[in-house]
């Protein structure tokens, strides 16, 4: 089963006993970018890529991005 938006490609890649584990890759460059899966210490879904991102850590990343694009139009 894969979900695709604008520019990714969610690919489920394992189903386990609770949880899914998912494949997230560059829709154009087909580039594997990182797995979205379970982090137990966290208690929820995450993104790895070397590095476990939570929602929050992404949400924040995106404001920033945002705030830097809207600074550099003025």
């Amino acid at each position: 089963m894969s979900i695709e938006t604008k520019h990714l490609v969610f690919t489920e890649i394992e189903q386990k006993p609770k949880t899914k584990v998912w494949d997230v890759h560059n829709k154009h460059t087909q580039e594997s970018l990182g797995r979205i899966l379970w982090y137990g210490p966290w208690r929820q879904y995450c993104f790895d890529d070397g590095i476990v991102y939570a929602e929050s850590c992404l949400n924040d990343i995106s404001k920033f991005l945002h705030d830097q694009m809207e600074q550099r139009k003025k």
